[in-house]
């Protein structure tokens, strides 16, 4: 069986070969209708421009499809098409992540087919490369566990249970500070106009797959460094994803034994009063066995009870038997 590190490999090299081959499908379907639009609604606008007689269907059409477009991402201002490959590439990372910002989505029928077929082979490989790294840095994250106790230990915190509180904070706060708040730092530098709070928001609310789409990575970066963004940034979602799951999956454990600590204790009162009520239930029918009844005594009197009549009949031992025959 292939080792887990190199099926990691395997499978980001697989994702992201099914990423590029979804971006070149979105391109082609979505960039042709976004020419087709731009040219209907710079019609629109210069019919506007032009005739003197403006009423309110004039104007309720124009304002119609500027936000039709608006809705799109389409934008005026520049000819270049949203649905080119780096930014097609970095929707179907967004598809496959299901972290779905809405920045961008298709509008054509052919194209919202097309990411139904992609998502449906997409989420499930997506998911097998999340669990793959899972699993790998739990291992991982355990061994850190155990050395940060053993450094509590040998500097003299003797609590098992402080210790175990304070390495678990620890390694919390380091995989937070390594998966959000230092991406956070890169994307402000490199997003113009972003504060670090906009950038910490977009990270969080990135890798826990909410996805907003107020704040969208790769919107202010130069043509020649697009690319390489856009595919650094895919990266870092496809892996943070992986690594916040670990962190949530830790969270909730630790949930999970606070609660079961607090409800535990009444749900043994509980499970105590029906024992003790069934068991009241039980004594009508079934007499309890005292230690003072002889067993012969009770066997008889209950045989009497039901009606079967009583024998009393020896067991036959191997030799009776034998003589008998």
């Amino acid at each position: 069986m292939m080792n887990r590190k190199y099926r990691i490999i395997v499978l980001l090299i697989f994702l992201f070969m099914y990423l590029f081959l979804g971006a070149y499908i979105f391109s082609t379907i979505e960039s042709s209708n976004e020419k087709e639009q731009k040219s209907e609604l710079l019609q629109t606008i210069r019919q506007f421009i032009n005739d003197s007689n403006i009423n309110n269907t004039v104007l309720q059409i124009l304002l119609k499809q500027v936000n039709d477009l608006y809705k799109k991402g389409y934008s005026l201002d520049s000819e270049e098409s949203i649905w080119d490959l780096p930014n097609s590439f970095f929707f179907s990372t967004t598809v496959v992540t299901t972290i779905g910002y809405g920045h961008m989505s298709p509008s054509t029928p052919v194209g919202r087919t097309a990411c139904i077929v992609f998502a449906l082979f997409g989420i499930p490989l997506n998911a097998w490369l999340l669990s793959e790294i899972s699993e790998a840095f739990k291992k991982y994250f355990r061994r850190l566990a155990a050395t940060c106790s053993e450094y509590l230990q040998n500097i003299g915190i003797t609590s098992v249970k402080i210790r175990k509180y304070f390495s678990w904070s620890m390694l919390a706060s380091a995989v937070y500070t390594l998966i959000v708040i230092i991406p956070a730092i890169i994307f402000w530098h490199i997003e113009s106009d972003w504060n670090f709070e906009n950038a910490h928001y977009y990270c969080f609310i990135s890798l826990s797959t909410i996805g907003f789409g107020d704040f969208v990575a790769t919107n202010g970066t130069t043509k020649s460094f697009r690319w390489i963004y856009k595919i650094l940034t895919s990266f870092y979602l496809t892996t943070g994803l992986a690594f916040l799951a670990v962190l949530f999956n830790a969270i909730q454990v630790r949930e999970q034994k606070r609660a079961q600590s607090i409800f535990s204790p009444l749900a043994m009162r509980r499970y105590s009063k029906d024992v003790e009520t069934r068991a009241k239930k039980e004594d009508v029918f079934f007499p309890p066995i005292l230690d003072n009844i002889d067993p012969e005594k009770y066997e008889k009197n209950s045989r009497q009870e039901t009606d079967i009549p009583s024998t009393n009949t020896e067991p036959l031992t191997v030799f009776q038997h034998e003589s008998s025959i």
